[in-house]
């Protein structure tokens, strides 16, 4: 029997990049009728994998483009956490102001109080801590 070799397949859709085929995904679970939730959680899941492999969607993946969409992604997290960290820290400091200030009284209290950092290093803790810096 004599084979003869297979045609080469021709793609329907040109697809040039990863964003095109994250729009046929949607495309062909739109058509087949997945429900819309669940196809926009899928499709959301495809493109994000491709927005953190690429930094601007529809271009093809380059590695300096990835590291700087890796460095952007790591930055605005960074900065998320400043935000939140210093707005926790204003709410914190309003309320104990309100309170009468007790948490300051007590932190600046055992920052500079001798009978207060005795207090603290006669706990196991500190004690344990003594030993292993002694040995």
């Amino acid at each position: 029997m004599l084979h003869r070799p297979l045609p080469p397949r021709r793609h329907r859709l040109p697809l040039t990049d990863r964003s095109d085929a994250d729009e046929v995904f949607l495309l062909v679970m739109t058509e087949l009728g997945v429900p819309r939730l669940r196809r926009r959680l899928m499709w959301g899941a495809v493109s994000r994998a491709t927005v953190m492999t690429s930094l601007v969607p529809g271009r093809r993946s380059n590695p300096v483009l990835r590291r700087v969409g890796r460095v952007i992604v790591a930055l605005a997290l960074i900065a998320i956490g400043l935000v939140l960290g210093a707005v926790l820290f204003i709410y914190f400091f309003v309320e104990d102001v309100f309170a009468g200030l007790p948490a300051t009284r007590a932190f600046l209290r055992d920052l500079f109080s001798r009978q207060a950092k005795l207090e603290k290093l006669a706990t196991p803790q500190f004690a344990r801590l003594a030993a292993v810096i002694e040995s």
